[in-house]
């Protein structure tokens, strides 16, 4: 049986210790844990973005370029194919560095002789669903540059 972290600290609202910390009284007091695994690692490298502007690439009729707010000093400008895109949208964003599921590493690129910094993500990209229906748009409850995992209700053990 799994059961959440989350699950746990509400029936045991004192509960301090770490999930590891848990999982080991838990197997001293005749419990068997066979492993604690954090729900969100696959979206370890990714935040919510808020899309600030979107202008057309000048080289290319079917991209666009985004300007994305991912809670640093600057917006991040990154190209985009996805049609559903629109200014105030919070979306998921792998910034440079980032490593999305199926082990795609983001870089920063240039497309079309337009750089990009960063990648707005579809719920393909990201395995929620095979759909390709152009970006997630996810709920405004999360500030630009929160991890996309507490978006994704996933922040947890």
């Amino acid at each position: 049986m799994k059961i959440r972290f989350s699950t746990l600290q509400q029936w045991l609202p004192d509960l301090e210790q770490s999930p590891q910390e848990v999982a080991e009284l838990l197997t001293r007091r005749s419990f068997e844990v066979e492993d604690v695994n954090y729900l969100g690692e696959q979206w370890n490298d990714l935040v919510v973005g808020v899309v600030e502007e979107v202008e057309p690439h000048p080289n290319a009729d079917r991209l666009r370029i985004a300007y994305v707010d991912v809670g640093e000093e600057e917006t991040r400008r990154i190209v985009c194919g996805a049609d559903n895109l629109a200014v105030n949208q919070y979306v998921p964003v792998a910034l440079p560095g980032a490593t999305l599921p199926d082990g795609t590493a983001i870089t920063t690129s240039t497309i079309r002789e337009e750089e990009s910094h960063g990648m707005i993500c579809s719920k393909t990209e990201l395995e929620l669903d095979d759909s390709g229906s152009g970006v997630m748009i996810l709920s405004s409850d999360n500030p630009a540059g929160a991890p996309l995992a507490r978006a994704l209700g996933e922040d947890d053990w």
